[in-house]
């Protein structure tokens, strides 16, 4: 894997390394990129902890049809996280997406 490279102190911009499975990436000008999907739901997690983070997924779920399902279920589907039970509640809010009933 590539070193992380770094940042000047006071950059604002964050470093996130994530090995992804196939289905989590996607091409674009045939770079690979974390898909939506896998985005929503790293920001799932990091919601409970930074409020940036879930301005960002709620910005996200609204212009993404049937997304907030989608990462609601495959979160439910992990055995055990940090933060799962705080994802899974943002996630079924109704601001937040079409209302989860599960």
């Amino acid at each position: 894997m590539p070193p992380v490279p770094r940042l000047r102190p006071g950059s604002r911009i964050a470093v996130h390394q994530v090995a992804l499975e196939g289905a989590q990436r996607i091409l674009l000008s045939g770079i690979p990129v974390a898909s939506v999907d896998a985005v929503a739901m790293s920001l799932a997690f990091a919601a409970h902890r930074d409020e940036e983070s879930a301005r960002w997924l709620r910005a996200l779920l609204e212009v993404v049809p049937g997304l907030g399902t989608r990462t609601h279920d495959a979160i439910g589907e992990r055995p055990r996280a940090p933060g799962k039970r705080a994802a899974l509640a943002l996630l079924a809010e109704p601001a937040g997406q079409e209302v989860v009933t599960r």
